[in-house]
């Protein structure tokens, strides 16, 4: 089940840190590696929130490191359409048996524009426009974008 929250919402962030605890909890065993895994293009502003998180992230880096957390994708080095399958080899290589987290930008219905959803399971990037990519992660964390059919109805408020 994918749940929705609206950052501008009080309570989104205890609610989603809860929701992503649990998820953690349900699904993390002693002494296992957890992988990110922040996908997405630098090159294109609505594919970039998978690059900005791991960005963000590695100045924890090396406390990361401490507790086999794995950061894969950040703005130096994204992960995208072109070395994705190759990363999930390698971190299959290097990280078996890992908890994988999924970070990516998700076309969305305008109401839930800007909105984050965590779901248990994977996903698979490029869905939504038409790329074959295979899926990554265990839990997955999306940040909803403008969907395609939207882009001609939302531009005029923009300009």
């Amino acid at each position: 089940m994918i749940q929705y929250y609206n950052p501008d919402e009080r309570q989104s962030l205890i609610r989603f840190t809860n929701s992503l605890r649990g998820l953690l909890e349900k699904h993390y065993s002693a002494g296992q590696d957890i992988v990110l895994v922040c996908i997405g293009s630098d090159r294109a502003t609505g594919d970039c929130l998978g690059p900005i998180v791991g960005h963000k992230l590695k100045s924890y880096e090396r406390f990361l490191k401490k507790i086999s957390f794995h950061l894969y994708g950040t703005l130096e080095k994204p992960i995208h359409a072109k070395n994705l399958e190759a990363t999930i080899q390698f971190i299959q290589l290097y990280h078996p048996d890992s908890l994988i987290i999924a970070v990516d930008a998700s076309l969305g219905v305008m109401e839930h524009v800007g909105y984050i959803t965590l779901s248990e399971g994977s996903l698979t990037p490029g869905v939504g426009v038409d790329k074959n990519l295979p899926a990554i992660g265990d839990i997955c964390i999306t940040g909803d974008v403008l969907e395609l059919r939207d882009v001609a109805r939302f531009l005029p408020t923009v300009v």
